[in-house]
């Protein structure tokens, strides 16, 4: 799609150019005239030419101004990337404090949880104190009987 485009553009920009160069090799626009621009002459020029100025002139400038947006958005895009580069860093370094934070966690999760099954439990010194154990151990569900 893009190269149909692209040929129709040329086409189109080959068929303008074409009829500007018959228009113009015609003898009413070889004909030297005066022009007048605010208070100033300017010598007997081909009007073609004052056509051809004008044209240079407003290329000139429509470069200029695409130059200088060009600039003014490739500074931008090169802050957007810095900053954008500070962001990733910010978040790789809090997804790496998230993780040790998770392993820390985990780690305290595994050091806390009592061995619950055990005959004896390692804060229990005697045999008749059943206060750290929690109360689903101690409670022994008997089966039911069927009838």
């Amino acid at each position: 799609m893009k190269i149909f485009k692209w040929i129709i553009s040329f086409s189109i920009a080959f068929l303008v150019a074409w009829i500007l160069i018959f228009t113009f090799i015609q003898e009413p626009f070889k004909v030297p005239v005066k022009a007048r621009l605010l208070a100033y002459w300017t010598p007997a020029i081909p009007i073609y030419a004052y056509v051809a100025g004008a044209f240079g002139i407003g290329l000139l400038l429509g470069l200029f101004a695409a130059f200088y947006y060009y600039i003014v958005l490739q500074h931008k895009v090169h802050q957007r990337t810095r900053e954008l580069h500070e962001l990733e860093a910010k978040l790789a370094a809090a997804q790496r404090s998230l993780e040790h934070s998770e392993q820390v966690q985990q780690q305290l999760t595994v050091q806390k949880e009592p061995v619950y099954g055990s005959a004896i439990l390692e804060s229990d010194t005697d045999d008749d104190d059943d206060d750290d154990i929690p109360e689903e151990i101690n409670e022994v569900e008997e089966p039911e009987e069927r009838s």
